[in-house]
């Protein structure tokens, strides 16, 4: 650090996803919105990274996903096997909400950050108890099993902010 100072660490942690995309989709709406690539808010944000979200028992190959488009059609991801990946670091089955593929419960983030004294949420465009919010709150083998996920992230879990849509 300059002069010897050292950075305050972080206040606040905010985690967006945009359910499907990738970084074709952020240059695809550059090039329609501006023109040019790298134009986007997101693009100037201080920090970025890149992670693989694929099934535990699928693999990512980007030559042949260039070379055979019947390879992108099969074994590709699902939203709870993916947000699993992001929440809790490990691969799991299609379907699977934070656990493993024995269907075993794995600390996610936001159990991590309330362990550290962290207020913690999950905010969504969708059904909360949907695939993407979920995998960062709950536990269940079926993403489908919506009532007993519902019940978890209310009742069960550490989390202080739950908002989204859907109906009841």
């Amino acid at each position: 650090p300059e002069g010897g100072l050292k950075k305050p660490a972080a206040k606040n942690v905010i985690v967006m996803i945009s359910d499907g995309w990738g970084y074709n989709h952020l240059e695809a709406a550059s090039y329609y919105e501006y023109g040019k690539d790298a134009r986007q808010i997101y693009n100037r944000f201080p920090f970025q990274f890149a992670m693989s979200t694929y099934s535990y028992y699928c693999s990512y190959d980007p030559a042949l996903a260039w070379s055979d488009f019947e390879y992108v059609k099969s074994c590709y991801t699902d939203s709870a096997a993916a947000a699993t990946a992001m929440a809790a670091g490990i691969k799991t089955y299609d379907a699977a909400i934070g656990v493993d593929v024995d269907g075993l419960p794995v600390p996610n983030a936001l159990e991590l950050a309330e362990a550290k004294g962290k207020a913690t949420g999950v905010v969504t465009s969708v059904e909360w108890s949907h695939a993407t919010p979920a995998g960062f709150v709950a536990h269940n083998v079926h993403r489908d099993n919506y009532d007993a996920i519902g019940q978890e992230m209310v009742n069960a879990s550490a989390a202080d902010v739950i908002m989204g849509a859907g109906h009841p």
